[in-house]
């Protein structure tokens, strides 16, 4: 890896995802379930849990960089439209 590669995977939250999180983790909140509640906060519709990203992006991580040092890493999520929905920073490497 040198600075400035860009990697990219296409992650989906298909009904699965979601509903496995939901059973695992029994996070019934209304904002994340309920439509009519989430739209009467001001969103489309249910408001995805943002710990299923991190699930992404420990397998983004784990499974599809080639790495042999440590990095700094810096992600973006977007949404179907485009739109950016979460970002961060994470310093990663293996551990010998």
């Amino acid at each position: 890896m040198q600075q400035g590669d860009i990697y990219t995977h296409a992650f989906t939250v298909t009904p699965g995802v979601y509903d496995g999180f939901i059973q695992t983790f029994g996070d019934r909140n209304p904002l994340h379930t309920d439509g009519a509640f989430a739209v009467s906060k001001g969103f489309k519709g249910p408001v995805m849990h943002g710990n299923i990203l991190n699930g992404f992006l420990s397998f983004f991580v784990g499974e599809c960089l080639p790495l042999k040092n440590t990095f700094e890493f810096k992600f973006n999520f977007k949404n179907a439209e485009g739109k950016k929905v979460a970002k961060g920073e994470i310093q990663i490497g293996l551990l010998l």
